[in-house]
């Protein structure tokens, strides 16, 4: 039915729609039974458009309660062509909206609603730096960097409504459920969402404080009150990474459009996060009457509106945290392992890639000064691309340090392969902090666990003649009798104290934040000559003399200017990382 634009909801009158078409399969008439007196309209089997000829009506307030009923009537055409009855006829009745078989009008229902019949939006969450420091490492009383902990991101929308957006909470441990308006969505294609509830003229809005725990807006949540509009306020900049620190890594395309940040300080807020989204203009009207009892409400009383819809942030992204965590360990080891041979600070020059370092034990003090420690390796032009920190398991036992009293980097302590957890020249442990993976190659007793890995023999050190050759004998020169080490085995890939080994480890990373992990596969494999003649060197070059044996310490580095150094550990260990 077509609403005239009368507002007397006593007088309002609506017309029979006249495009609206009558199918039969036989011939009919059709009468209006809420006009008394108006002619029947005849109907021939098929589509039919009869109100094209007619202009009946009816009271608004009757379409919206009882609404309106036809009767259609068979009959068969009589000699005179008088159409006759047959049967009973077949009433149908109509509301605003639709018409129903029978008596009684179909009910009014959001499916009336022009907005709500093609809404259905989308939303993508796009994402960008992840700030996971996790841990104050630097011990000074500067701002904590945890406070800023999360994830930059930006809503992206589709729809063809304008839309009411909430931010919701829901199911967050450790942290705060709740819900808070935030600015309305745009109608179209890819519009970027906007949060950041500030105007010029409302200075003193916070929002941050608006938001609640689990979004930032803005890095201070002190905004100021002195009419300086706070978009601009370069003591206030915006809680997303400065676009200076975005333009310090690769990961600069990675900023959202309208971006902020969701917190992950103490509380994942990522997890229980969602936008619940409403059409706006959406509710069910006709006509123009403000009814007394408006007949477009639910049983509620509510007015017949959309109903609203949920995005969840985790099923919105492209790729979900840990994915993205993935990617970012593969593309930090994408450069491989290797170490700086050379100690020139740089581990990318020729020979440095694939390279393993064995340190030797250098502390005088040490019992065991001199002798071999450990293999370490670092990877090679590890850069950051959306992860601030990527904390990985230095000493390959599978864990890495999670409580705050434990949180000391080093050996063994949760380290940053980044090294940009701390930055600031006050950061007491900043130096602490390693970024290579290393095993040891010794026991508790200091004694070689990967064969003779460690163990020179030049002579018979028993012989003392002056004409004995400087021949191995099978034993380690450079430990003691009594010592168990000094024994020598074939069974290590070498003959007498030379060794040969490679074996798998697997490295461990995580995000700190959001429960990532990822493990990566690298092969150790190394080979042992235990009198020194590996590249260049010769037995000689270590200051060996007939009867003498080897029992001066091995040195971590050679002479000025690449000179042979007697002991040089290079000349009895290579490795290398795959």
């Amino acid at each position: 039915m077509v609403p005239d634009d009368d507002d007397d909801e006593m007088t309002a009158m609506a017309m029979v729609n006249q495009d609206m078409e009558v199918g039969v399969n036989m011939p009919a008439i059709i009468s209006a039974t809420f006009m008394p007196g108006s002619s029947p309209i005849g109907l021939v089997p098929g589509e039919n458009m009869p109100f094209q000829y007619v202009s009946w009506s009816a009271l608004q307030s009757m379409v919206v309660t009882s609404g309106v009923t036809f009767a259609v009537q068979p009959v068969e055409i009589g000699a005179n062509q008088v159409p006759l009855p047959i049967g009973d006829a077949s009433l149908v009745t109509c509301g605003p909206f639709e018409c129903a078989d029978g008596p009684m009008p179909p009910p009014i229902s959001i499916a009336d609603s022009p907005v709500c019949a093609g809404w259905m939006p989308e939303a993508m969450l796009n994402v960008g730096l992840v700030d996971n420091d996790v841990f104050d490492l630097d011990g000074d009383t500067a701002a904590d960097p945890l406070a800023t902990d999360g994830i930059d991101a930006g809503w992206v929308t589709d729809s063809t409504a304008a839309m009411t957006v909430k931010h919701k909470f829901s199911g967050v441990e450790d942290g705060t459920n709740y819900d808070v308006a935030g600015p309305d969505a745009s109608k179209g294609s890819d519009k970027a969402l906007k949060l950041d509830k500030a105007t010029a003229t409302a200075s003193t809005w916070n929002d941050n404080e608006g938001y609640g725990a689990g979004i930032q807006i803005r890095m201070n949540d002190d905004v100021a009150a002195d009419g300086t509009d706070p978009r601009t306020d370069a003591a206030n900049p915006s809680a997303c990474y400065a676009a200076s620190e975005y333009g310090e890594t690769i990961g600069a395309n990675h900023r959202p459009a309208n971006c902020f940040r969701v917190v992950a300080n103490g509380a994942n807020y990522l997890d229980g996060y969602s936008i619940e989204v409403a059409a706006k203009d959406s509710a069910v009207a006709w006509g123009m009457v403000e009814w007394e009892d408006n007949p477009f409400v639910d049983a509620e009383g509510e007015d017949l509106t959309c109903d609203s819809m949920s995005f969840m942030a985790s099923d919105s992204m492209e790729a979900s945290v840990c994915d993205l965590f993935a990617d970012e360990v593969d593309q930090a080891l994408g450069g491989g392992w290797g170490h700086d041979m050379n100690n020139d600070g740089d581990n990318t020059d020729s020979g440095d890639k694939g390279s393993v370092q064995v340190v030797v034990q250098a502390e005088a003090a040490d019992p065991n000064v001199g002798k071999v420690e450990m293999w370490r390796v670092g990877v090679v032009r590890a850069s950051m691309d959306r992860f601030k920190t990527v904390w990985f398991d230095d000493d390959l036992d599978g864990k890495i340090r999670k409580s705050s009293s434990d949180s000391t980097p080093g050996m063994g302590g949760p380290n940053d392969l980044y090294d940009l957890a701390e930055t600031t020249a006050s950061d007491e442990n900043k130096t602490a902090n390693i970024t290579v993976i290393w095993k040891s190659l010794v026991d508790r007793d200091h004694d070689p666990v990967m064969g003779d890995f460690g163990k020179a023999d030049f002579d018979d050190q028993d012989t003392d003649t002056a004409t004995d050759a400087d021949e191995p004998d099978g034993k380690a020169d450079n430990y003691a009798s009594a010592d168990d080490a000094k024994a020598c085995t074939d069974d290590d890939g070498g003959d007498g104290c030379d060794a040969m080994w490679s074996e798998d480890y697997e490295v461990l990373f995580a995000d700190g934040l959001f429960g990532c992990e990822a493990t990566r596969m690298v092969t150790i494999s190394c080979e042992w000559d235990a009198d020194g003649e590996l590249g260049r060197y010769r037995a000689d070059d270590h200051g060996v003399t007939q009867g003498a044996g080897f029992v001066a310490a091995f040195v971590q580095n050679e002479g000025a200017d690449g000179a042979r150094a007697a002991g040089y550990i290079g000349a009895f260990a290579q490795c290398t990382a795959k």
